[in-house]
């Protein structure tokens, strides 16, 4: 440890500059491998002895200690000084691992040995031990990190490794690694000391990136029951994994997959399994002879063929559908984005066990057969082309609590949706409704109802008996009769939000805006009578808030930096759907002033929540409309413009891409054509498309796209997008299913960073160029320098 902190203080252990000290030696390397070794020693027993080699031999100082605790406070606080400059080490490394390629390729993986350890011990520092047992695992810990890191060079990556045992036998490896590049599971990657594969249990081998996984190690794994390969660059499995027989959770989700071997459906124990985000033309197929399965997913199958033409795809089209997995257990089905014209086809006795049944973002026309599946509770399908819901559709399904029927073309429901007496989720968005059905009172348990973007001309009385309705949005329908709409929804008492905005409803008789629900959020913007009615009262005289500022009229705010009317250097515009809306960004703005970061705020949402593409008049001119705006806004900051936005905000960064210096995206939602978007006319969705691609053409910056890895329909969109313009387009993938990657960035508290560097990036442009070229002469260098 004194060696380690006496190199950190002379080298680039702490700053990562050239020139600040010594090179980086073995010595110092050592120091910090036997640091590791030292922590897995004292976990794992054996903690006098660790003690004293650490010490040299001086057992006795080590015989002084009272107590195992105290040992462990000793060495614990020991780490934490050197696992500091650790860290700091390693983001040094990372942020030059460019640099590195002509150095020693010897250094180079002692280099990536040292932050794996790193890794490993902050894992265990804030994990706790993954495992208990002799001393014996200290050396399987040695063995595995030499042969594993040192097998070849490929850079620097966050490496995570994870070993459990039980009754002295290993029984778990979880080994996870990003960006190393290589083709096929490396030597070593199970330590050949004290365990034996026979009883191994567990094997994880996320995002490895391999390319092929290693058949004669199945023979070897008879007690194996979960193997995960997931997220790697598997063309094809081996046929010897059909020989797994105690294997009961397989695994092999986002991967190039084009079929599975035969054996693999018909493995006796096998209860789930993954096959998501791979290409296999007949998804359906390869679950068929699963007996005990419980879990089943093969959605977003892209294409076997992806980048050939139009026609060959068609002649090379998916099956229309097939038989669900012969299970009586079955649970869930999820087949979701997998090309299909029919539903999955459930034979008899092979239904009544299933809960969730998801079926979206395909091709079906037809509603599936789901008579057989009484215990269903959530059903999905949304996003596809449903012309009827017939009205034996929902007999016997009265154990619902989800039902997504989003985006089809259904212009009516049956009065047998009010026998699901327990639906708590309905979602009819993007149809083609002209009214909705008394009975639809009788869903008492409702808590969502989502409308919007249908041919509603009034709301039924029969709302008013939802009383335990928290979330009602209506937006883009044709609702006109304000005063009986609202009396509607005021005699529901739970109501927390309603978003009518993109409708005619004359509101500028009714009062203030802030009056019309009391105490619910309300987005009203976008009414007022039609294009020609008269304009909407001012919202909340006398110091409105900004979330009711963006809930009326134009939903548009501008928020200057200073009160004396100067421009700040930077010009942020924060994009969010009015659902109603919550003013999202403020606080980043507040944080980046805070921080001496002058920049001015323009929060713009969409009224009609329609990811931009409608105006006022209802005439899907979005794309114009809300161009005028930025333009006039953005006039005087030249690229010193940053875009903001989220989900359908993040939407719009890629729309008008052009207006910025730098555009931070999470999670945008571009694939409308097969996603929610599908109910809009072909030509809308042609000029959403055009836009984008020419936008990003035009972009003078950069876009920084945010997503989810293991969220594959996200993860695909930003690949395609990053393909589409690569020198703009930039992906920066966390370690989420989640679509909502802002509420994700915003738990682990890096989002406010995230805005506030992109902020000074744009402040340094500015300041560098103003360095280079001042504006006149009496402006000091020195006062220019202050800035950066």
């Amino acid at each position: 440890l004194a060696a380690w902190r006496a190199h950190a203080r002379g080298g680039r252990g702490v700053g990562g500059g050239e020139g600040g000290g010594a090179p980086l030696t073995v010595a110092g390397l050592e120091a910090v491998r036997q640091l590791y070794f030292l922590t897995a020693e004292l976990r794992h027993g054996g903690a006098c002895r660790a003690i004293a080699a650490a010490q040299g031999g001086t057992a006795a100082s080590a015989g002084e200690a009272e107590t195992l605790e105290e040992q462990r406070e000793s060495i614990a606080e020991a780490m934490g000084g050197a696992l500091d400059v650790g860290r700091r080490y390693g983001a040094a490394c990372s942020s030059t691992a460019g640099a590195r390629e002509e150095e020693d390729p010897n250094v180079a993986a002692e280099e990536a040995c040292v932050l794996a350890a790193w890794s490993r011990l902050q894992m265990e520092l804030d994990c706790g031990a993954p495992c208990t047992g002799s001393g014996a695992l200290g050396a399987a810990v040695k063995s595995l990190l030499a042969r594993f890191m040192l097998a070849g060079r490929a850079g620097l990556w966050a490496h995570s490794t994870g070993w459990a045992r039980e009754n002295g036998e290993l029984h778990a490896i979880d080994c996870r690694r990003r960006l190393l590049g290589a083709a096929e599971l490396p030597r070593g990657i199970v330590p050949d000391v004290g365990w034996s594969p026979a009883n191994l249990l567990t094997l994880q081998l996320e995002e490895l990136g391999l390319e092929s996984f290693p058949q004669e190690l199945c023979p070897l794994l008879t007690s194996l029951r979960v193997l995960d390969v997931s997220h790697n660059r598997l063309i094809e499995v081996p046929a010897a994994l059909g020989k797994l027989r105690s294997l009961k959770t397989l695994r092999l989700t986002g991967n190039a997959l084009v079929f599975l071997p035969p054996d693999i459906s018909g493995l006796p124990s096998l209860t789930s399994l993954s096959i998501a985000g791979n290409r296999i033309r007949n998804a359906l197929a390869e679950g068929c002879d699963c007996q005990h399965l419980l879990f089943f997913d093969a959605s977003t199958q892209a294409p076997a063929d992806s980048g050939v033409s139009a026609e060959t795809r068609q002649r090379t089209r998916r099956p229309k559908g097939g038989a669900a997995p012969r299970s009586s257990a079955l649970e869930t089905l999820e087949v979701s984005f997998s090309g299909l014209a029919e539903g999955p086809h459930l034979e008899v006795g092979c239904g009544a066990s299933l809960r969730y049944y998801l079926c979206m973002g395909n091709d079906l026309e037809k509603w599936p057969e789901l008579s057989r599946c009484p215990s269903l509770t959530s059903l999905s399908l949304g996003q596809n082309l449903l012309r009827a819901l017939p009205a034996k559709a929902l007999q016997g399904l009265g154990e619902l609590r989800w039902l997504s029927l989003e985006a089809n073309r259904i212009p009516k429901l049956p009065a047998t949706l009010g026998s699901l007496r327990l639906l708590r989720h309905l979602m009819l968005q993007g149809n083609r409704l002209e009214e909705l059905p008394e009975e639809l009172g009788a869903c008492t348990q409702l808590r969502v109802l989502e409308v919007q973007h249908n041919r509603l001309k009034a709301l039924p009385a029969c709302i008013s008996k939802l009383k335990v309705l928290q979330f009602f949005y209506a937006h883009g329908n044709a609702l006109s009769d304000a005063a009986a709409d609202l009396a509607v929804l005021r005699a529901v008492p739970s109501l927390k939000l309603v978003g009518l905005g993109g409708n005619v409803l004359d509101i500028s008789v009714l009062g203030p805006p802030d009056m019309l629900l009391p105490g619910v959020r309300l987005g009203i913007g976008w009414n007022g009578g039609g294009p020609d009615g008269p304009p909407l009262p001012p919202p909340l005289r006398g110091g409105p808030l900004l979330t009711e500022i963006l809930s009326c009229g134009e939903g548009l705010h501008f928020d200057p930096a200073f009160a004396d009317g100067r421009k700040a250097r930077v010009l942020a515009v924060c994009f969010m759907a009015q659902g109603a809306p919550t003013a999202q960004w403020v606080g980043q703005i507040q944080m980046c002033r805070a921080s001496l970061l002058d920049v001015d705020a323009l929060y713009i949402c969409d009224p009609a929540n329609a990811w931009y593409l409608q105006d006022p008049e209802r005439r899907w001119r979005g794309i114009e409309h809300f161009s005028r705006i930025l333009r006039t806004y953005t006039e005087g900051y030249g690229e010193r413009v940053l875009l903001l936005g989220g989900s359908m905000g993040a939407t719009a960064c890629l729309l008008f891409a052009e207006f910025a210096g730098v555009a931070l995206a999470c999670s945008p939602q571009v694939e409308l054509r097969i996603g929610q978007g599908r109910f809009l006319e072909p030509e809308v969705l042609d000029a959403f498309e055009a836009q984008i691609a020419a936008s990003l053409r035009r972009c003078p910056g950069r876009v920084v796209l945010h997503v989810g890895r293991r969220h594959l329909f996200d993860a695909a969109a930003a690949r395609k997008l990053r393909a589409q313009a690569p020198s703009v387009v930039h992906v920066a993938y966390h370690e989420t299913e989640q679509h909502n990657t802002t509420k994700y960035l915003t738990q682990r508290g890096v989002l406010t960073s995230m805005v506030k560097m992109a902020v000074a990036h744009l402040h340094a442009a500015t300041t560098l160029a103003a360095v280079l070229a001042p504006e006149s002469e009496d402006v000091g260098w020195l006062e220019h320098l202050k800035h950066i």
